[in-house]
């Protein structure tokens, strides 16, 4: 009898674990914001579900209890997404592999001009492509400086451009449509610098 009850248990188990899976993306950017969720959604009660990251590469974003989660990974790598769901039946886990990868982009810098004064002010030309949701960009650069200018000309597949003086500007980019070039003209009361980088259709997807 006890040997019995321990299949059915066992059984009981697997078919559970079945009916648990995540849907989103297997293959992510770093900083690229990515929702995921659960398929065919039976938990107890809204706040009965516990999402973790392992190992600890990116930040989740959301309510780790509700039935979705939203994760920016912070770098590359592989690592592992774990959903636990408590239902009427018991508690379902589920898992899905997931890979973090550096986007390919040809970065150049060109055109430094000093405007009276020999010494830049301007420590670098570095920004990050932060894709917070699907089709839209914002561009967060490392300077700080109070007093410097931005002006960036993004350049499309289709061949128009779109222009902002943020400091954050966001852009909205289609998947027949990507940004094929991002182009910053950085100035201080120095001096002028100006970044070009050109994009691979790979990165926006």
């Amino acid at each position: 009898m006890k040997k019995n009850l321990s299949l059915l248990l066992i059984n009981t188990t697997i078919i559970v674990f079945a009916q648990c899976k995540i849907i989103g993306p297997s293959k992510i950017m770093v900083n690229e914001k990515v929702k995921f969720n659960i398929e065919n959604e039976n938990g107890q009660c809204q706040d009965c579900h516990q999402w973790s990251l392992s190992p600890n590469i990116g930040l989740i974003e959301s309510d780790a209890r509700k039935n979705f989660v939203d994760i920016t990974p912070t770098k590359q790598g592989r690592a592992e997404l774990t959903l636990s769901v408590m239902t009427t039946s018991g508690v379902e886990k589920c898992k899905k592999p997931i890979n973090v990868i550096v986007a390919k982009a040809n970065t150049e810098v060109r055109n430094q001009e000093i405007i009276g004064d020999t010494t830049c002010d301007i420590p670098n030309l570095n920004y990050t492509e932060v894709k917070y949701t699907a089709g839209k960009l914002i561009l967060v650069p490392e300077q700080n400086a109070p007093d410097f200018s931005y002006t960036w000309t993004t350049t499309f597949k289709n061949g128009t451009n779109a222009e902002s003086k943020d400091k954050n500007p966001q852009f909205v980019y289609a998947e027949d449509n990507p940004i094929e070039k991002i182009q910053l003209v950085l100035s201080s009361r120095k001096c002028t610098k100006l970044s070009i980088r050109t994009y691979q259709e790979d990165f926006w997807k």
